[in-house]
């Protein structure tokens, strides 16, 4: 829960309501709901939020990285969104549902028996309905049985979404102003903790401790938000060692990827890189999911990989506020300090 303002509670599993605060843990099955006043901002996978206006009523059905999927039973919400073919965000509403297949902003909205999604940027699918898919600048209604789909007027945005919009403004800016001497040894503590690797996700979310919230680092560099908002320099500014962009084991341990002792960037073993049973071996012949995307998510040059550090030996540093990409709905971390173990 990235963003509170006014009357937000939960509903747990047994039926035990409670208030929510920032920064609490939403749980696959918990009912989210926002009062006449209420206002909620939580993140998704790394890079997407879904951000709800009042009087509506939400829940996580699952937190997979690839099928991530949301029920809003009521009221209306703004997802901001990352996604391709890999990586899609399904939407639930009584009587519909919307899968978002592409990178963009969208609107769903559930009242009466009534469900709409607006496409502000993207694409998405009604009820599966691959034939049709629902395009920027058109609306998708359903109603029991019957559906229709038609423009709608991009330039009228009631006060959701200038929020939204206007949150993504505060968030990039917060990305683009991160440190990197506050970040760097975080990032590669967590790294060495098996915590993230750049063939799992798009990037990473990363608390602020000067805005207080979690903002997207990308992992590639060029990158700007569904709103068009630049991210700065993304993760390839923080000078990382070569092993961390490419995918080699966290461990250095020669030839089999297993540990060993001497010196290298991850405290043992030699730095070179493994040709047989190395724990991400399996991997070097991928391609990351922010490389996939091509230009989809990025400004310009999104998903490139050169400007590699090489030879970037640094010590071991303690760990800090690093989340983990395949866990969306993970509690952020509590303390400002470097300090901080990362997010399990």
């Amino acid at each position: 829960m990235n963003f509170i303002e006014g009357d937000v509670i939960r509903v747990d599993a047994v039926g035990k309501t409670s208030r929510i605060i920032k920064g609490d843990t939403i749980e696959v099955g918990e009912r989210v709901t926002t009062g006449q006043n209420g206002k909620a901002e939580i993140l998704l996978n790394p890079g997407s939020y879904i951000r709800l206006g009042s009087n509506s009523t939400f829940q996580f059905k699952t937190t997979d990285l690839e099928d991530l999927q949301l029920s809003l039973s009521s009221g209306q919400a703004v997802l901001e969104v990352f996604a391709d073919d890999d990586f899609v965000v399904t939407v639930d509403t009584p009587g519909s549902k919307f899968e978002i297949i592409k990178t963009g902003i969208y609107t769903v909205a559930s009242a009466d028996g009534r469900s709409t999604i607006s496409v502000w940027k993207g694409r998405a699918l009604v009820n599966g309905n691959e034939a049709e898919p629902v395009k920027g600048g058109r609306e998708a209604t359903v109603s029991g049985e019957n559906s229709a789909v038609a423009k709608f007027d991009r330039d009228e945005r009631d006060s959701l979404e200038e929020w939204s919009k206007a949150r993504s403004k505060e968030l990039a800016k917060s990305t683009t102003s991160l440190k990197r001497r506050d970040l760097r040894g975080s990032l590669l503590s967590a790294y060495r903790g098996g915590m993230w690797d750049m063939y799992s996700s798009f990037g990473l979310w990363v608390y602020d401790p000067r805005f207080g919230h979690h903002c997207f680092l990308p992992f590639g560099y060029g990158w700007s938000s569904p709103y068009g908002y630049y991210y700065g320099m993304g993760i390839w500014g923080y000078g990382l060692p070569w092993n961390v962009y490419y995918g080699y084991p966290r461990f250095p341990g020669g030839n089999t990827g297993t540990p060993g002792t001497g010196t290298g960037s991850g405290g043992g073993g030699t730095t070179n890189p493994p040709t047989t049973n190395g724990p991400m071996n399996d991997r070097r012949g991928s391609v990351p999911p922010f490389q996939r995307m091509g230009g989809e998510g990025g400004r310009s040059g999104a998903g490139r990989m050169d400007r590699m550090p090489i030879g970037d030996t640094p010590p071991i540093m303690t760990p800090g506020p690093v989340f983990v990409p395949q866990a969306p709905s993970a509690p952020p971390a509590s303390s400002r300090g470097s300090g901080t173990k990362p997010v399990q």
